[in-house]
């Protein structure tokens, strides 16, 4: 399964504000900088737990129907459509009716519909599409705060540590840094 956004989130989780308190800094002169550091490290969190902080839309493409899709991402809102391609290489939109979205599993997943199955797509790679809505919020505020603790300290190591190995000195890891952050909500695919 293939995933690609569609529509990206507006914001980040962490604004540049609170990138700075948490780093303690009290000018602009780094301030692209840092907000370069928000993305990689919600980006490394976003990779690391399959979640995603800001509302987005998503598009999942698969070489056929499995007896369920399986969406490898956290939160799932909605699904916007599931279409495929035909023997004649024709999209086809499915009709909402045809597929619910099971939302008492953890990942969430996709099947059709009571009384319904899927149809046979064309045999090939990308022959399935589902478009889906993803996302806390439009902003960091509805994010869980373990998660956005674990984006500032991945900002303030990346901010500290502007290379890949510092000579010269011994590194002791936090005993609840980031990865203990992380833990509960890795969404098992």
């Amino acid at each position: 399964m293939d995933i690609e956004t569609i529509t990206p989130a507006a914001a980040e989780p962490v604004t540049l504000a609170e990138a700075k308190a948490h780093l303690r800094v009290d000018h602009g002169d780094e301030d692209g900088l840092i907000e370069a550091l928000i993305s990689a490290a919600r980006a490394d969190i976003e990779t690391r737990t399959r979640h995603r902080f800001i509302t987005q839309t998503v598009r999942l493409t698969m070489s056929g129907f499995p007896c369920r899709i399986r969406i490898p991402l956290w939160p799932v809102n909605s699904v916007i459509q599931v279409a495929y391609r035909d023997e004649a290489d024709a999209e086809i939109v499915l009709d909402p009716g045809a597929y619910t979205l099971i939302k008492d599993r953890r990942p969430r997943e996709v099947g059709p519909a009571y009384g319904h199955t899927w149809p046979i797509p064309r045999p090939h790679w990308n022959s399935v599409t589902m478009d889906v809505v993803v996302g806390h919020g439009d902003d960091g505020a509805a994010a869980p705060p373990d998660l956005i603790a674990a984006i500032k300290l991945t900002l303030g190591h990346l901010y500290e540590n502007r290379e890949d190995l510092v000579a010269g000195v011994t590194v002791q890891p936090l005993s609840r840094g980031a990865e203990a952050l992380l833990t509960p909500h890795a969404l098992h695919i």
